[in-house]
């Protein structure tokens, strides 16, 4: 059976893990905007390659970059967070 709610999920798992508690509504509701704008557009990029009809080493390069972009973001922001704990 397939889990219908994976964004759900993973929304609640952000706004307890990243989201400050005592942010108010606004940003609450501000951040689960953010987060399904960027999940709907990655399905969008991850759609795009998939209907390419391209060969299996090129769509690879595709998801490749993909994930050293999201590596690069992780990076910058451990770095922000260490300055910010610092």
């Amino acid at each position: 059976m397939i889990d219908q709610n994976k964004l759900q999920k993973g929304w609640e798992s952000y706004r307890v893990n990243v989201i400050h508690p005592d942010a108010g509504p606004n940003q609450i509701t501000e951040s689960r905007n953010a987060f399904y704008g960027g999940a709907s557009y990655l399905f969008k990029l991850l759609h795009d390659v998939g209907a390419a009809g391209i060969e299996e080493a090129e769509m690879e390069k595709h998801f490749d970059a993909i994930l050293a972009e999201l590596t690069a973001f992780s990076v910058e922001l451990a770095k922000r967070t260490c300055a910010g704990n610092a």
